[in-house]
């Protein structure tokens, strides 16, 4: 050896990490790194740290030994060891990518990142650290170039290496590429038919594809292989889901949050189930556990929206649809449920903005020109309206919103090619009860138009038959409800009303059955200059079971209002007008909400200048009414003749009560007077609200101000005559009905 060999030598054991060229320690780490690949990881840890007492700074005793704590579940100490070794020997490359892959889990995704970048400065050929660079950033669509890249240098070096060959696969879904992913998805699981997350990526991208059944295989495989892998349980649940076997999927999620309890995809999902069950406080809780994980996450925050909007809370709904857009601009399904929300709180020129935003983002969202449809047909836009619903349609043949709309926007005429398609879609097997309802519903109005009445009939009896179904709903319930008013608002309790009136406009509360003719006393009323025709509001029935906002007593609405007072009446009152959306100037305002004549004594506490307007009709036009239109929510009396007919019987008499012992005047408006003498009903209609006479009172169907009920397309025309005796074409159906009906309502 000559002197150059002998420095050379020399160098290369100066540079070996100290230890390792130690005889005796070789042969304990070969006994040691025994022991950890038979997965014996307590004495691989004992052995490591035999090691470390004979020479602390042994690089590799202290890297293994890192692998073996994070294998065990102890973060830090795995990181702190491994940190340890890469300081010692800098120039190992998989020391490295280990301390990344400590670092990625205990969530530190940088410092993960960092460590693995530093692994292929070292050693550019590290295939694992390639794979990894690429998982972290597949989470960013904007590193999509770069990932493709480092899962390149992965293959070229292993082309083999499964996990590798299993983020192309994500990496290609990414770009939107399902056939090609699931391809490469195909070639990871053949290679490694033991690899689980091989088979969760398959799954999934064959359960995105439309392959339920495959994809659920698969993934029970997964399961099966996995037993306490999150995302299997996970995945398989979304294709439980997916089959609509709900119970089995809530397990799936279940067990995946027992293993995981941050897995927000988990999370989510089983929400969604909880919204299904109508837990919807429990759904909230579960999709606020995944936003305390991920903040940013658009979808989160959207779903969110949903669930308080099923459970009616609008504002904060909007609030987290605003925190989607927000995160995404371009997220069109978020301007979608958003435009509903504030649709929902009346908010109509919002509502078309949103609307408008949703179709400008993406021209094909059904969804969009179904919400943008609507807001404009509430605004008397209707042949703007009918173009949207048309296109909501052709674009989704599923939307069954659309055709309800659609039918009910106006009359619809024989050869009405859209009708037609609403009509042929009903021989389709495969409609939930839910959305075989809307057609039945949305049939009923064609078929009506159209003359075939007793086909119309039939249809609308149907749809009431899966809307009933779908309900918890007993007539004693109302029943007992009726008499608990009647019981609790005696002349006694309310001689203890507010003399004072609160301050703000002199409220117009229009009452009576739905379909009794309510919208078209507040559209005469509202044509007044004098008057804000405010439309169905929730703030009566809202303050009444809301206590806690203006009283600190308990009990419930209304035995608990015997125990309160006057001061109590003006804080419900002030409430009230705080909670009112109207320009600032008119001295009046309209109140429509029809079910409100059963707070007609709580209104008399409030407000002892208030006008209450009752709505009477033709007890069976009143009552086909109710049954042949669909309501969006409440009114569930309404889908069966005999709880209708036993309903409006309770109905009579509470109003008969009210005219006993209110203190307020009830000024009775005949439906069929109207239509008779449409000038003289509405002159003293306005005498008796105080009004003195506008001829635009007349002109009502001129107005645009927006109309949000199943009447908004009759009240934009002249008053006609061919609704009264309506009963009469269906009278052969309504035994049912007659039989519950009072005999004094029909006589």
């Amino acid at each position: 050896m000559n002197r150059k060999e002998r420095r050379s030598r020399g160098a290369q054991a100066r540079a070996a990490p100290p230890g390792s060229t130690v005889p005796e320690l070789r042969k304990m780490m070969r006994r040691a790194t025994g022991f950890h690949r038979n997965g014996r990881i307590e004495q691989a840890v004992a052995a490591y740290q035999a090691i470390l007492a004979r020479e602390p700074r042994h690089a590799d005793a202290l890297q293994f030994m890192g692998v073996a704590k994070m294998q065990s579940g102890y973060g830090d100490e795995a990181i702190a060891l491994l940190e340890r070794a890469v300081g010692i020997d800098p120039r190992n490359s998989q020391a490295h990518y280990n301390l990344g892959l400590a670092m990625r889990t205990e969530g530190k995704e940088s410092k993960a990142l960092a460590a693995f970048r530093r692994a292929i400065a070292v050693e550019p050929h590290n295939f694992e650290a390639h794979n990894a660079i690429a998982g972290i950033l597949l989470a960013d669509p904007d590193q999509l170039e770069t990932v493709e890249a480092h899962i390149s240098r992965a293959l070229e070096n292993n082309p083999k290496y499964v996990p590798a060959r299993n983020n192309l696969a994500l990496l290609l879904k990414a770009r939107g590429r399902p056939e090609e992913a699931a391809s490469e998805a195909r070639v990871a699981v053949a290679q490694a038919p033991g690899h689980t997350p091989a088979l969760i990526t398959l799954g999934a991208l064959l359960l995105e594809m439309g392959e339920t059944e495959e994809a659920e295989q698969i993934l029970r495989d997964a399961v099966a292989l996995a037993p306490e892998d999150a995302s299997a349980h996970t995945n398989l649940g979304a294709a439980l889901i997916n089959r609509g076997a709900k119970e089995e999927a809530e397990a799936e999620f279940e067990r995946a949050l027992e293993l995981d309890p941050d897995n927000c995809e988990s999370l989510n999902d089983l929400a969604l189930i909880r919204e299904i069950q109508e837990r919807l406080d429990e759904a909230v809780a579960l999709l606020q556990r995944a936003l305390a994980v991920k903040p940013d996450d658009a979808a989160l925050h959207m779903n969110l929206g949903r669930i308080f909007m099923a459970g009616g809370r609008a504002q904060p709904a909007i609030t987290h649809y605003e925190q989607a857009i927000a995160l995404d601009a371009n997220y069109t399904e978020a301007y979608v449920y958003l435009g509903q929300a504030v649709h929902f709180l009346g908010r109509i020129d919002e509502a078309m903005r949103y609307g408008e935003a949703a179709v400008r983002l993406d021209p094909s969202s059904a969804k969009g020109h179904l919400n943008l449809g609507s807001a404009l047909q509430v605004c008397g836009r209707i042949e703007e309206a009918i173009s949207h619903f048309r296109k909501a349609i052709t674009l989704d043949g599923r939307l069954t919103g659309a055709y309800v709309n659609y039918a009910y926007a106006r009359r619809v005429v024989e050869g009405d090619s859209h009708s037609d398609t609403l009509l042929a879609a009903l021989a389709q097997q495969d409609w939930n009860d839910d959305e075989r309802a809307d057609l039945h519903y949305a049939a009923g109005k064609v078929e009506s138009d159209r003359g075939s009445h007793e086909t119309a009939f039939t249809h609308w009896a149907q749809g009431a038959r899966l809307r009933r179904k779908a309900i918890k709903y007993a007539i004693a319930d109302s029943r007992k409800i009726f008499a608990s008013y009647q019981a609790i608002f005696d002349s006694l309790l309310l001689e203890r009303r507010l003399r004072q009136p609160a301050a703000g406009p002199t409220p117009i509360f229009i009452v009576g059955m739905p379909r009794s003719g309510t919208t078209l006393a507040e559209q005469i009323l509202a044509s007044h200059p004098q008057v804000a025709g405010l439309g169905e509001l929730p703030h009566i029935n809202d303050i009444a079971h809301g206590f806690s906002d203006w009283s600190e007593a308990g009990g419930t609405f209304p035995s608990a209002l015997a125990w309160l007072d006057e001061s109590h009446w003006a804080r419900a009152a002030k409430l009230y007008m705080e909670r009112l959306d109207r320009n600032e100037g008119e001295p009046y305002i309209s109140d429509k909400m029809p079910g409100n004549f059963q707070y007609l004594g709580f209104i008399s506490l409030l407000f002892p200048n208030a006008r209450i307007v009752h709505c009477r009709r033709s007890a069976l036009d009143t009552c086909v009414s109710c049954f042949t239109t669909d309501f969006s929510k409440g009114q569930e009396w309404s889908f069966d003749l005999s709880d209708i007919g036993a309903y409006y019987g309770l109905y009579l008499d509470l109003m008969a009560h009210w005219r006993r012992v209110l203190p307020l005047p009830i000024y009775d408006i005949q439906y069929e007077s109207v239509v008779a003498d449409l000038p003289g009903e509405a002159r003293r209609l306005l005498d008796f609200c105080g009004l003195d006479w506008h001829p635009d009172c007349l002109e009502f169907h001129r107005s645009t101000r927006p109309v949000f009920t199943a009447s908004n397309a009759q009240v934009r025309q002249p008053l006609y005559a061919s609704s009264v005796g309506r009963w009469r074409r269906y009278e052969d159906q309504l035994q049912p009905l007659i039989d519950k009906l009072p005999p004094a309502a029909i006589a």
